[in-house]
């Protein structure tokens, strides 16, 4: 199929066993699974025969709902450059409310939902198609009055156009309250809004090639912000890192030899470091939601799709872990309307020995359940290498594609991309499983890219200090070798070095549509999955998901930070 340009940009921008229940309920203990208690041994310490001892399921599955069974590519850029000055339009377009007298004077009057709530119009959910499946999932809560992260940043953008405004004298900016009254907050939240406007300060000056200048504020950011600090402190040292990677790139510094990281900051080395961490990955599988909520939404839209199949072939594009196999197998071994003849797992990977033994784990795990299975493997060092027979395709089989963090790690490389879906077409799948980050983060301007990872990161950083201890080295890493690199590649590389890149689910819609994929609802049984993982991390409405279209989208404190959609061919 030809497809000879694609813009990326703004426009386009029978079980009835639920899951969560089904592997919850297990004597074998599936919490287990994905228990940090696990991570220090790695691989075979997550799949430790402790975990894994199933016995037949205990399930009363009258309560439950029933589920079926359960232009050019080289531009993508997430916007137009033409459209930002030295202040982004996302800031720019801020609506944020003014901050009045509280009876308390030491906490913000400001509910805690106003202000992450109040979207600018390039951040704002796509509702096309959405009416009344819009209405957010998740139990709700009173929640108090502290300030989220992103509060934090949407507060001090506020102040830092105000500001701007006055130097430059540009009427159009003093629309919104100045000052925000500062005397409402709290002086930790006064120290946290100041930082970040630090932060935004030299970013602006970075843009605008004012090195001296920027080099100073980010060594200011430094000293008043912390690896170990709260949240606002943590993500503005691991921007200040970034916007001084930045600096040193674009003077012509050579990076401080031994820096952390320094050695991975650049090309497909930093690709290949964030999608093979399989110890990162593990540890932010087992701890935040967004993981498990995708991961359980998309396998049963996975199983609603193969609800007659009887041999059931099953690609995943870039194997991390295989958690999601066990909770798909132990929900085919219970399926009593029309069992499975066989189940084959193909995994790509670039890692020989890792893929190896995440096979060995779920071989000994189906047979385990009586499960008839088969482990294949497709070693290779980049996906635009896949060809059709790599794969071991027999007769009679319903093949199955899944894509998790694939199709974002691909845009740097259109071409490759092109390929790749070139090669899916020809496989021609039941069901593709697409499981990716929802952000806009593909820009060729550099302050919009700071903006944009400023406020998606922010969310994050906001999670992670809910739901992890301060002296957790396991949140460290995840912020240290996993955010951290991220950040670097965002802000401070261009061109084929920047490889990571990001756009939402509204674009790969239009992407998706020339190679005539359809997106499909995914089923109430897939969004009764992901209320129950939600209800196992949070207690309030902190973390929820909400429909967009026919995908669902997980959001921290309002923030959509990941997507799952399940796609089909038209022919």
């Amino acid at each position: 199929m030809s497809n000879p340009s694609f813009p990326f940009d703004e426009n386009y921008s029978d079980d009835n066993f639920p899951l969560y229940k089904l592997v919850d309920d297990r004597s074998a203990n599936f919490n287990g699974f994905f228990s940090s208690d696990n991570f220090g041994g790695g691989l075979d310490g997550l799949w430790s025969g402790n975990n894994f001892q199933p016995e037949s399921p205990n399930v009363d599955v009258a309560s439950f709902p029933a589920s079926n069974d359960l232009q050019s590519l080289s531009e993508f850029t997430a916007f137009d450059d033409a459209h930002f000055n030295a202040v982004s339009t996302v800031i720019e377009s801020l609506q944020i409310p003014a901050v009045t007298a509280t009876e308390d004077p030491e906490r913000s009057s400001v509910p805690a939902t106003s202000l992450h709530r109040s979207k600018e119009k390039s951040r704002q959910l796509d509702t096309e198609g959405t009416d009344d499946k819009q209405a957010t999932i998740g139990a709700t809560v009173e929640t108090g009055n502290a300030l989220s992260t992103e509060e934090v940043v949407r507060i001090a953008a506020a102040n830092f156009i105000q500001l701007s405004a006055l130097v430059s004298g540009d009427p159009r900016k003093l629309g919104l309250p100045f000052g925000l009254s500062y005397s409402n907050l709290t002086s930790d939240e006064i120290k946290n809004v100041d930082l970040v406007c630090l932060l935004m300060t030299a970013a602006d000056k970075l843009s605008k090639q004012q090195f001296d200048r920027a080099e100073d504020l980010v060594r200011r950011c430094h000293v008043t912000s912390s690896r170990t600090g709260n949240p606002v402190q943590r993500v503005v040292h691991c921007f200040a890192d970034a916007l001084q990677e930045r600096i040193d790139r674009e003077t012509g510094k050579i990076p401080s030899k031994g820096s952390k990281g320094a050695e991975i900051t650049t090309g497909e080395d930093v690709m290949k470091a964030i999608l093979t961490n399989h110890s990162v990955h593990l540890i932010v599988n087992s701890t935040l939601p967004f993981t498990q909520v995708s991961q359980f939404t998309a396998v049963q839209a996975v199983l609603d799709s193969m609800s007659t199949a009887k041999k059931i072939h099953l690609i995943d594009l870039s194997i991390k872990h295989g958690l999601q196999w066990a909770i798909l197998m132990q929900a085919l071994a219970t399926r009593e309307t029309c069992p499975i003849d066989s189940l084959k797992i193909t995994a790509v990977g670039a890692l020989d020995e890792v893929v190896t033994i995440i096979g060995k784990r779920l071989s000994s795990f189906a047979e385990s359940l009586n499960l008839p299975f088969e482990f294949r493997t497709v070693i290779v060092a980049d996906l635009k290498d896949l060809t059709v027979d790599m794969f071991d395709l027999e007769g009679g089989e319903e093949l199955g594609i899944w894509s998790d963090l694939v199709m974002n790690s691909m845009l740097v490389n259109p071409e490759g991309l092109e390929k790749l879906m070139s090669v899916i077409c020809k496989l021609n799948p039941r069901v593709m499983a697409v499981l990716d980050v929802e952000a806009g983060l593909n820009s060729r301007s550099f302050i919009n890219r700071f903006t944009e990872a400023l406020f998606y990161f922010s969310a994050f950083f906001d999670c992670l200090d809910d739901l992890m201890e301060p002296s957790d080295r396991s949140r460290m890493m995840i912020e240290g070798d996993f955010f951290s690199q991220g950040i670097k590649c965002i802000l401070a590389a261009e061109g084929s070095q920047r490889v990571i890149r990001q756009v939402g689910i509204r674009v790969w819609r239009s992407f998706f549509a020339r190679f005539g994929l359809i997106e499909t609802e995914l089923s109430e049984s897939s969004l009764y999955q992901a209320r129950l993982i939600l209800k196992k991390f949070v207690k309030d409405d902190s973390c929820t998901v909400q429909r967009n279209g026919n995908a669902l989208l997980t959001l921290w404190k309002g923030t959509p930070l990941h997507f799952v959609s399940a796609w089909k061919f038209r022919h």
